[in-house]
């Protein structure tokens, strides 16, 4: 519950689950996380070519780049628990249950690459640019993955 407004931007709190009294917030961190369903989108082939060399790997007919930010916790498992072979894309939220593994046990798994920020790296099914964001995204790669003709 908000007790006392500081700013605009900073309040004080008298509930947390870890903390007992009150405590100084950013109203940032009241605001539910919603997460986007990006199933629907493609990355953009004018990135993605140059992000997939940087990685040593090629583009070919066919290639399977997973953009599903609900899912990455599901992802995140397999790559845990098996050698699945996957290029996927991250957005860098450090709040998400999914972005410590990735940069911490799994980094050893995975190659990556930070994408630019750039108004058309995403496209919609009808090939329309989704925007600028203001989170950095990055094109994933397991290290077990092979370019020349690998089922991914």
């Amino acid at each position: 519950m908000i007790v006392k407004v500081i700013s605009d931007s900073t309040v004080m709190i008298n509930s947390d689950k870890h903390f007992k009294g009150e405590m100084k917030v950013h109203i940032d961190q009241l605001k539910p996380f919603h997460i986007p369903n990006t199933s629907g989108w493609m990355l953009n082939v004018k990135y993605l070519a140059p992000a997939l060399r940087t990685l040593n790997l090629e583009l070919f007919q066919g290639i399977n780049v997973f953009i599903n930010f609900q899912d990455l916790s599901m992802l995140t498992l397999q790559l845990l628990n098996s050698n699945v072979q996957k290029i996927f894309v991250i957005p860098a939220w450090c709040c998400a249950p999914w972005y410590k593994p990735i940069h911490g046990i799994l980094k050893s798994k995975l190659f990556s690459v930070k994408l630019p920020a750039e108004r058309d790296l995403f496209l919609d099914c009808f090939g329309n640019d989704l925007g600028t964001f203001s989170w950095d995204h990055f094109l994933c790669a397991t290290h077990t993955l092979q370019s020349e003709g690998t089922e991914i």
